[in-house]
């Protein structure tokens, strides 16, 4: 259930963020997610 719910929302930001009009700020935010989540990703697996 949490796994559609996920998948639903990272549909509608990612299609709000492939927007047009939201180009410059963009990348900057895609960099600090996909940074976040390599950084967060051995600390949830060492808390794991």
């Amino acid at each position: 259930m949490v796994a559609e719910l996920f998948e639903a929302v990272a549909g509608e930001v990612g299609d709000y963020l492939d927007e047009e009009k939201n180009r410059w700020w963009v990348q900057p935010l895609k960099f600090m997610l996909y940074a976040a989540a390599i950084l967060m990703a051995p600390v949830y697996l060492y808390f794991y």
